[in-house]
């Protein structure tokens, strides 16, 4: 099942926007998260500042991960979830 987007976020149209977060990425620091972060373009939980650096920057053009995520999450001890965002996705 496809669900429906209102802009062509997560593919290769993206690439320029996915170049422009490496890049800035790259001049910051980043320290290991103190919680595992849910990285969607896995569907894994990252605890290594670098892993989390690199999914930041491939999710900009990978496809989501979204029941991965949903499954690590519940399979590291998440009972409640809540979905936040504008508009209709």
């Amino acid at each position: 099942m496809m669900l429906q987007v209102s802009a062509p976020f997560h593919c290769a149209l993206m690439q320029p926007a996915q170049e422009e977060v490496a890049r800035v990425l790259a001049a910051i620091s980043l320290s290991d998260p103190s919680i595992p972060v849910a990285a969607n373009v896995s569907g894994e939980l990252l605890t290594k500042a670098e892993d989390v650096r690199q999914a930041l920057i491939e999710q900009v053009t990978g496809t989501v991960r979204w029941s991965g995520c949903i499954e690590a999450l519940r399979a590291g001890g998440a009972e409640t979830f809540l979905e936040v965002g504008p508009g209709k996705v």
